[in-house]
């Protein structure tokens, strides 16, 4: 049996006529083809030759063919036809007209919110699809991710997925996937589990909002220790607080505190867009679902990593304490100077608020009246679940503690009353009164009750990352849409 070369006119399987290359990747070709039974194209793509023989990867084309053809879902690129021929092993698939993810990042850096969610909630739903049928996908990035001219979203490249009732198809102790997308558990050569996509997306989520990689250490051994023991950088403060708070959530190191599935992730972004200023763009953030996924825990906000506190770190608190005690002596002198000034002008340099509800976004809604303080406008949280709340609060610095009331008329586990509301700084304390049954009919809802504020002091040591964008691939499906990222397939390092 003769090798086979592909070109164009080429005719696999005496049915499927190649006609222009798509793309090149680590297991083979991606080409466009006319299927002259059906007549319409598909996308075909072609083990490598010199993996042909190689029974390890024609187990993982095998594998891909399997896994993918057992999914149905608008989500996932189909899987149409496998075969193994003229010393090759081929995947015809559904054609996706459009551009990977990978793509978009290299030619426009950072999306905007508005853009990014709707197209991870689309990954997230088409994920979640993929882990209904027992299939775990373990190499979810941008690259994988493909978007067509509507902006619809398709999860390609189900070459190392793994199915849930089978073994392992990998050698002892061998780490498949992407170093910069890579979960922490894998990464110790611990087994993938549904979870462990969900860090991945997370990762792309983080990407596609900041225009960089959180993790990207120059070699994939160190990008996955990374990922093991470092701590991503915040992501810009453009970046909504809310939606921030949800990313950095799904990347939690330990699976347990992550979203408990890709359906809860995407309805947490799409919770954490409400209120928030899209701006012009062909997607649109997909509302909740009609049945919520109970969220089994709140993102968190990155956990202080072990380590010494660096020198910029401990400049910048020391000025910012410096800063702080001048701002009060201030104060104190300009409130002396008033009481003996018979006027009724506003104080100069304040932030005037109204108590008059406003549409933006809560995270958005607070106002500064210096540099370290934070005033939050109790019109934009009461009324709203506790949980929601809690997770908004502690996104921006904030400690959060809840005080169980009776409140008549209010709905179960939501948030009646908050103090204090100005004059706060990051890791001040906030408490939540929060409506935990009805009592009998009184004149007035109780009222909140004042905390005492502590002052906790959260310090996160973050590696450099450089700022470094994906590279871009050529529009197909598959793996072979480029790669970009250090994939792993060996020992796993630690």
């Amino acid at each position: 049996m003769s090798d086979l070369h592909p070109e164009p006119g080429l005719r696999v399987a005496d049915r499927y006529q190649l006609t222009s290359r798509i793309a090149v990747g680590g297991m083979g070709e991606v080409w466009r083809a006319q299927d002259e039974i059906l007549g319409r194209e598909v996308a075909v793509k072609l083990l490598r030759r010199e993996f042909a023989q190689d029974e390890m990867f024609l187990t993982r084309f095998r594998a891909e063919a399997r896994h993918t053809a057992s999914l149905s879902h608008p989500g996932i690129a189909s899987v149409y036809d496998y075969g193994e021929t003229l010393g090759t092993a081929y995947l015809v698939m559904e054609l996706v007209d459009g551009e990977p993810l990978s793509a978009w990042l290299s030619r426009q850096g950072a999306l905007p919110a508005a853009t990014a969610v709707p197209l991870i909630q689309q990954a997230a739903a088409g994920l979640q699809a993929a882990h209904d049928g027992g299939v775990v996908h373990r190499d979810i990035k941008p690259a994988n991710l493909l978007i067509t001219h509507d902006e619809t979203l398709k999860i390609t490249d189900f070459g190392i997925a793994r199915a849930g009732d089978q073994v392992p198809i990998t050698r002892t102790g061998e780490v498949m996937g992407t170093a910069q997308y890579l979960s922490p558990e894998q990464a110790i050569g611990q087994p993938a589990t549904p979870l462990s996509d969900v860090y991945a997306l997370g990762v792309v989520a983080y990407e596609t909002l900041a225009g960089r990689r959180p993790f990207d250490h120059g070699t994939a051994v160190a990008t996955a220790m990374a990922q093991v023991n470092d701590a991503p950088d915040p992501l810009p403060p453009d970046v909504p607080a809310s939606v921030a708070a949800v990313v950095l959530w799904a990347m939690e190191k330990d699976p347990a505190h992550r979203p408990q599935s890709a359906a809860e992730l995407g309805q947490a972004l799409g919770g954490a867009m409400q209120g928030v200023d899209t701006a012009p763009s062909g997607t649109q953030v997909m509302p909740a679902v009609v049945a919520p996924v109970p969220v089994t825990g709140p993102p968190t906000t990155v956990t202080a990593a072990s380590g010494p506190v660096p020198a910029d770190h401990r400049t910048r608190n020391v000025l910012l304490a410096v800063l702080g005690v001048l701002l009060v002596a201030a104060l104190v002198a300009l409130a002396v100077h008033q009481l003996g000034d018979d006027t009724t002008n506003p104080t100069p340099g304040t932030t005037a608020t109204t108590s008059a509800p406003t549409t933006s976004a809560p995270t958005t809604s607070q106002t500064t009246s210096s540099p370290d303080e934070i005033t939050l406008d109790p019109a934009d949280y009461v009324g709203r679940p506790a949980k929601d709340v809690e997770r908004e609060l502690k996104a921006m610095g904030l400690e959060v503690t809840q005080n169980p009331v009776k409140d008549t008329g209010a709905e179960q586990n939501t948030v009646v009353a908050l103090s204090p509301t100005s004059g706060l700084q990051e890791g001040d304390t906030v408490t939540l009164d929060v409506a935990k049954g009805k009592s009998e009919p009184t004149n007035t809802p109780t009222t909140s009750t004042t905390s005492t504020t502590t002052t906790t002091t959260t310090t996160t040591t973050t590696p450099e990352t450089p700022a470094t964008s994906p590279t871009g691939d050529a529009a197909g499906t598959a793996d072979a849409t480029g790669d970009p990222g250090d994939p792993i397939s060996t020992e796993a390092a630690g």
